[in-house]
């Protein structure tokens, strides 16, 4: 039978066992914690890698785009260049051929063409003179300019102010005197281009000056109209 020592014996071993184990598992359990704390610097490093490869993927795309876009703009540009510099062209060639009809001489006119031209009053001055002269001129609305003889502008006031190269209607190219002066048609005036034309050839009321002064042409009773509403 045990007795009270071996009883007392078996309890301090017990209890130096059970001791043991508890300090074997708080060991265990130290260790396992700093692996979760390394593991976890792992996960944080790892994600902080990936937000930079991230960022440097999106800054890589976005720069790459940004060369595409700037791509695409001097194609845009190049397009709208090129479109500007033929419509500019156009424009020019259209202007010039427009101003190349007849002026310093009028154009020989097919019976057809005749009706449409009539003669009409018109009194001319220089934009600053106080002399002006009344003269019959014919409304021809094929002729852009309007044309005075040579010899009467100067003593109104006229001054020639530059050269004009033109294309008659024989298909002769001048180089055409043009000045400005003061045109009354119909108790209105209005200051516009005049040609030096040839002292033997009638004078002419062009399409220029009759657009200045508002006005249309009724071929069927020869006259000078107002216009309507003008378009902006």
């Amino acid at each position: 039978m045990a007795t009270k020592e071996d009883l007392a014996g078996v309890e301090l071993h017990l209890q130096a066992v059970l001791a043991a184990a508890v300090a074997e598992i708080s060991t265990k359990f130290a260790e396992t914690n700093g692996k979760l704390v390394e593991t976890n610097a792992r996960i944080t490093e790892s994600n902080a890698e990936l937000r930079v490869a991230m960022h440097e993927g999106f800054a890589e795309a976005a720069k790459e785009r940004a060369e595409i876009v700037k791509s695409q703009a001097r194609q845009l540009y190049v397009i709208v260049a090129t479109i500007a510099a033929a419509t500019i062209s156009i424009w020019i060639a259209l202007f010039t051929g427009a101003a190349g009809a007849s002026l310093a001489n009028p154009p020989a006119k097919t019976e057809e063409s005749a009706m449409g031209t009539f003669e009409w009053s018109v009194r001319i001055a220089g934009p600053n003179s106080e002399r002006s002269e009344a003269i019959e001129a014919t409304v021809d609305t094929d002729a852009f300019y309007s044309v005075a003889p040579a010899s009467l502008l100067p003593d109104i006031g006229v001054e020639r102010s530059a050269r004009r190269r033109t294309r008659l209607a024989d298909g002769r190219v001048v180089d055409a005197d043009i000045g400005e002066a003061r045109v009354t048609v119909n108790g209105e005036s209005v200051t516009t281009l005049v040609v030096f034309g040839e002292d033997d050839a009638p004078a002419l009321l062009g399409a220029y000056t009759l657009n200045g002064l508002a006005l249309a042409v009724d071929p069927v009773d020869q006259r000078l109209i107002p216009r309507g509403l003008l378009p902006l």
